[in-house]
């Protein structure tokens, strides 16, 4: 494959420059549900070459950084009654993607907690009940595509904020599940307050998981993620609800206007093999069962995006 697209965003805005139904040809079972199926083993994967992929950070290259085997590119997230289409971008003959033919400018903005962190007196304060980012950039977009929950859990050094404010009161630090909740329910009022979603589509990302505890596939002898090479059957999980996913349902299940939720949680969960383990940062030694090797299942969150765009035209 001569293209790559790497989708991992935290608000990700789309604006169709002109309104092309060049790729309108794609037949669509809007009946079928996308998240219901199971990983099949596809030789003709990956979808690209990471070494001929220039938007792919070193990190997420992990055939680049020695891991040795490839088959964890190789899988295919099927539905069980419909067939997940490949990506349009394998029609193009180009050694990079070249967004100007599809006609959209893509906006990526990186703000891990969708509210404003604000510098008073030398003291970094997250503030729950404040929309961060560039709003109107948003509000001029045709797709917005928000996903946070990955962030919250950074403590020490990593911790981005000093103090954490919701209204009036200002704490040291919160339970991170209850601060996420009042972030989104700040977010999703705004958006049931501001975007005209007749115009604006409104799509939330599901919360990507982890596999740091390898006893929730019952293996508890393994180290972490590390020397998995296939994914494991829905029936092997013991580690029941994913509980941040299951907070972003109940939030957006609240709201009066529409949006659309890319259940890529449990799908992902089955991907014990995806993760980098040890070939992550070839400069860092060090475990890595959260983020994802590329190609790999972040290109089928790519499809999943793409098929149900398709599927609201």
């Amino acid at each position: 494959m001569s293209s790559c697209a790497v989708a991992v965003f935290t608000i990700l805005a789309v604006t169709f420059l002109n309104v092309s139904a060049k790729h309108a040809h794609v037949k669509s079972n809007k009946f079928c549900n996308l998240y219901e199926g199971e990983w099949v083993f596809d030789d003709s994967y990956p979808l690209y070459d990471s070494n001929k992929c220039p938007f792919l950070i070193q990190q997420f290259n992990c055939s680049g950084n020695g891991r040795p085997d490839r088959d964890y590119q190789k899988y295919r997230w099927q539905p069980h009654n419909c067939n997940l289409p490949r990506s349009v971008l394998d029609e193009l003959v180009l050694e990079v993607l070249a967004l100007q033919q599809f006609n959209y400018m893509l906006m990526y903005s990186r703000n891990a907690f969708l509210v404003d962190i604000t510098k008073e007196k030398s003291k970094r304060v997250l503030k729950l009940n404040k929309i961060g980012g560039s709003v109107k950039q948003w509000l001029s977009s045709d797709i917005l595509i928000f996903d946070t929950w990955h962030w919250w859990l950074h403590t020490g050094r990593k911790q981005p904020w000093d103090l954490v404010q919701y209204g009036k009161v200002r704490v040291k630090d919160m339970d991170r599940m209850v601060a996420y909740e009042k972030a989104l329910r700040t977010m999703t009022r705004w958006i049931d307050r501001s975007v005209n979603t007749k115009r604006v589509k409104i799509f939330f990302q599901g919360v990507s998981p982890d596999h740091w505890n390898s006893t929730q596939w019952g293996k508890p002898e393994l180290q972490r993620c590390s020397g998995e090479r296939q994914p494991f059957r829905p029936e092997m999980y013991s580690g029941g609800r994913n509980l941040p996913e299951s907070v972003l349902e109940n939030v957006l299940g609240t709201m009066r206007k529409p949006v659309h939720l890319l259940k890529i949680t449990a799908l992902s969960q089955f991907r014990v093999d995806g993760h980098p383990s040890i070939y992550g940062n070839p400069r860092k030694i060090g475990m890595d069962c959260t983020h994802w090797c590329l190609p790999g299942i972040p290109d089928v969150w790519n499809q999943l995006l793409q098929e149900t765009l398709i599927r609201l035209n």
